[in-house]
């Protein structure tokens, strides 16, 4: 079976780098033998995922995952992964957080429909950080915006908005109008930096 993950480890260079190659997936019809096969390894596996010695859990099980846009660089969002997030982004190729707010799990578009396609998964030198490269479909932002960072510390310290919105918040998550991202629960289960 060809594994459309490539994983590699090096620990001179003190990085972790996993890849999907969409092209394997993509106009490919997967048996269902291989599909439950990729569930077990990953999905329901009690087993460790191979890099996870090189992780560094906070005290509550949680590591900060940054989401990158694949194919500018530019930053998408930030949240918080434990395992179990982690193994459903593997196996679904798709992102998958957990909510510090709720407790609770979530899948990133779950409800607005604006999914991250995940290409490739990298750890920080220190392991205490996991960056995401992803194809973003639609928003990034429960507020509207292609990213969470639309807004900028200009000149004597107010904030300025350096971005349209992408879409109509309200529509999609059925609110009149932009909610206080540190007043209102976040849709799609994402969080604000004070959460």
């Amino acid at each position: 079976m060809v594994s459309p993950w490539k994983g590699t480890r090096n620990r001179h260079l003190e990085y972790i780098h996993i890849e999907m190659d969409l092209g394997k997936l993509e106009n490919v019809r997967v048996p269902a033998s291989l599909t439950r096969r990729a569930e077990i390894l990953v999905d329901d596996s009690t087993e460790p995922l191979p890099f996870s010695e090189s992780l560094k859990w906070n005290e509550e099980g949680l590591i900060p995952a940054i989401v990158q846009d694949a194919e500018n660089g530019d930053v998408l969002m930030m949240a918080w992964m434990d395992e179990p997030a982690l193994r459903d982004t593997l196996a679904s190729g798709q992102t998958h957080f957990f909510s510090r707010s709720r407790r609770s799990h979530w899948h990133k578009g779950a409800t607005s429909g604006h999914v991250q396609h995940v290409e490739s998964i990298w750890l920080d030198c220190d392991g205490d950080v996991i960056l995401i490269k992803a194809r973003q479909v639609g928003g990034a932002c429960h507020e509207g915006y292609r990213s969470c960072f639309f807004r900028r510390v200009g000149d004597g310290g107010h904030l300025e908005f350096a971005a349209e919105p992408v879409f109509d918040a309200g529509a999609v998550y059925g609110r009149a109008q932009r909610p206080d991202a540190d007043s209102v629960p976040a849709a799609d289960g994402l969080e604000s930096s004070a959460g």
